[in-house]
């Protein structure tokens, strides 16, 4: 059986595998925000759409197992920086 330590240790190496896909998910997930920047700019609207923001973080709420604070501290900074890419177009 192993120890404490080394089990630790393979925990620690699975976090570190989510945490690079969650990387390349966010990575991905701005690119798609930068098209979709490209789009606005060509329709004429606005970059925050406020209504879409609360639909879209009141669906994560329902549909996830974490809080929903959790929710919107994680959604909250994901959408941030998402509207700062569009911003910046």
């Amino acid at each position: 059986m192993e120890n404490c330590e080394q089990r630790l240790e393979k925990l620690r190496e699975e976090i570190d595998i989510t945490d690079r896909k969650i990387i390349d998910c966010l990575e991905r997930r701005m690119k798609l925000v930068e098209e979709i920047g490209r789009l606005k700019l060509e329709m004429g609207m606005e970059v925050l759409q406020e209504a879409r923001r609360s639909e879209v973080m009141e669906k994560w709420k329902r549909q996830s197992t974490l809080t929903d604070e959790a929710v919107e501290d994680i959604y909250g900074a994901i959408h941030r920086a998402a509207v700062e890419v569009q911003k910046k177009m």
